[in-house]
Formats: structure tokens, C-alpha cells, sequence
């Protein structure tokens, strides 16, 4: 079932890559939402994976691990705008 789903966003996310560069976003930010949405389901599978096992506590650190991880990954986001607000305060 995995790979049937995986099969079917492939495309998808092809059309998000060319939406985004049609709109002229920089590639980073682009590149952060793909690794956030991958992160993201890869979690909730996983949670879900644990606690159908009973596993409820183990579920809930991968939870946590998986914000962790998305926090991680859009700390360069965050500096794109604390330098955005810097610059709108300075002028």
C-alpha cells in the first residue's frame, strides 16, 4: 500500500517543483517544504505504525523527534525572516 501511495505523489511533487520555479521561488524554500511534508508523513506512519503495535509511549517520541527534525530543517527559513524584520526596523 506503501509504495502505491508513494507511486501516486511522485508526479505531484513534480508539479510542485514546477510551480515553484514558475513562480521564481528561490530553491531553498522549496527544497524545505518538500524535506517538512516527507518528514511529516513519514511520522505520522510511523506513530500510527507504533501504536497499532501498543506502543503508544514510543509513538509519542517519534512524534516529538519528527517536530524536532522539522524545526531543524526550517531554521533557514527562520533567518530568511528575522533578517527580513531586521531590515524593515533598521529603515
Amino acid at each position: 500500500m506503501l509504495l502505491s501511495v508513494l507511486s501516486r505523489i511522485t508526479p505531484v511533487l513534480g508539479e510542485i517543483r514546477r510551480l515553484m520555479e514558475s513562480a521564481g521561488m528561490n530553491s531553498v524554500y522549496g527544497s524545505v517544504l518538500l524535506k517538512t511534508v516527507g518528514i511529516c508523513f513519514l511520522c505520522q506512519f510511523t506513530a500510527d505504525a507504533c501504536r497499532d503495535a501498543g506502543q503508544s509511549s514510543l509513538a509519542a517520541k517519534v512524534e516529538l523527534a519528527c517536530k524536532t527534525a522539522v524545526l531543524l530543517i526550517s531554521l533557514p527559513l527562520f533567518e530568511t525572516i528575522l533578517g527580513l524584520v531586521t531590515a524593515l526596523i533598521a529603515s
